[in-house]
């Protein structure tokens, strides 16, 4: 394939970003990954796992730790928030699960149709960090959902300096760069600016996977910046197909 956008910049922590270079290969691109996030794992007590009528998963770290030895019960319901997150579910053995599209509406338009509040709590596997607004809605609803932290999302200082230097080498490269959350938005920002990097992003095109996502970066002088009309990777690729 040639086009003016070849190369792929991946900032993804390692193991999405691997699937996501694998995903860009296919396309005939060159994908180099760069993670600005290293994902911690955290112990998960079994116990937070027993009684819950559903599980929630809004990222496939979360599946991550949902390990057999966590949960032996691969036939509970579980709700993912997107393809990505239910295909991490399906190859971990979890048979039951219901697939929003990339957004917490979607997830809660699923679970109002599906499940009653008194027939139990609902689980959310999340992360350190995480948004509570799918808690509160439901919690509003009177559901009864308990929030169990699996893992947690560090900045990477190797990946910090691997993008300086990697941005440094490659000033004049047509490039779309691939950013899939504000922290790491923020953190790919925070090395432009730290180390006076904006003039290397003349030929790039930065690719968000939502509106949020684009806050942090909307002052660096990208090319060109796309959001994805929906906030899942076959969207976003889908856009990157567009602008080949």
């Amino acid at each position: 394939m040639t086009n003016r956008l070849s190369h792929v910049l991946v900032t993804r922590p390692q193991a999405d970003g691997e699937r996501t270079v694998r995903r860009a290969t296919e396309l005939g691109l060159r994908p180099t990954l760069l993670p600005l996030m290293e994902v911690v794992p955290l112990a998960i007590d079994p116990a937070h796992i027993m009684g819950a009528q559903a599980i929630i998963c809004t990222s496939a770290n979360a599946v991550r730790a949902l390990s057999l030895d966590v949960c032996p019960d691969r036939q509970v319901l579980v709700y993912a928030v997107g393809p990505a997150t239910a295909g991490a579910l399906t190859r971990s053995g979890f048979s039951n699960v219901r697939v929003g599209s990339g957004n917490v509406a979607s997830l809660l338009k699923l679970i109002r149709a599906e499940i009653k509040p008194e027939a139990g709590s609902i689980l959310h596997v999340a992360g350190r960090v995480h948004s509570d607004e799918l808690t509160k809605a439901l919690t509003s609803e009177q559901y009864t959902v308990r929030t169990v932290v699996a893992y947690s999302a560090e900045p990477s200082t190797e990946g910090a300096n691997a993008l300086s230097g990697y941005l440094t080498a490659t000033p004049d490269r047509e490039e779309a760069v691939l950013l899939y959350s504000p922290r790491s938005a923020r953190l790919f920002a925070d090395v432009v600016v730290a180390h006076d990097l904006a003039g290397s992003l003349a030929l790039r095109e930065a690719f968000c996977l939502s509106p949020a996502v684009r806050q942090p970066i909307i002052n660096l002088p990208f090319r060109r910046t796309h959001i994805s009309l929906e906030p899942n990777e076959n969207a976003l690729f889908s856009l990157l197909r567009d602008a080949l």
